[in-house]
């Protein structure tokens, strides 16, 4: 599954943004919908060009604006970022820092429609043993939470592993 690290624009802030800036001015009876699809334009046009993907956050789909996309057929978010691959140069960085608030910088998945989300993934195929328990594949009380969750990102260069070794 793709894994997206980067910053989610909610919609609560999408409509401050477009109240502030009076982005709907044609329409003074604008809807909530039509405030935030034209912040989440204005976010674009001011930014320039930036991986902008629809992940889930908090068990609802959000855009996210990328700094990182993995591609990969992971359960989990890659451990190590590789700075050649961030998608988000430090121009467009500094810009979307101006215009709207960048809160939870996180891994999120990408709303892919072939994919189940990563909480409802606990049982293997034809594993029956623990049917009735109060835990899931972690051992835990099924909060959702892996173990993994603390373990940092660190970014490192291409021609470096994370311990800073050169390959």
């Amino acid at each position: 599954m793709t894994w997206v690290f980067g910053w989610p624009l909610y919609n609560d802030d999408a409509l401050k943004i477009a109240k502030r800036r009076n982005l709907v001015k044609s329409d003074p009876n604008a809807g909530d919908d039509q405030r935030i699809q034209a912040t989440r334009l204005w976010v674009a046009d001011q930014i320039g060009i930036v991986p902008v993907l629809s992940c889930w956050v908090d068990d609802f789909p959000e855009i996210v604006y990328a700094a990182y996309v993995d591609y990969g057929d992971n359960r989990y978010p890659p451990p190590d970022l590789i700075r050649e691959n961030m998608t988000m140069s430090g121009k467009n960085y500094r810009r979307l820092k101006k215009v709207m608030p960048l809160k939870d910088l996180g891994w999120y998945q990408y709303n892919d429609p072939s994919c189940e989300l990563y909480k409802e993934m606990g049982d293997e195929e034809g594993d029956d043993s623990d049917e009735g328990s109060a835990t899931d594949i972690d051992g835990d009380a099924g909060d959702g939470e892996d173990d993994d969750d603390d373990a940092p990102t660190t970014i490192v260069d291409d021609d470096k592993d994370a311990a800073g070794k050169r390959h």
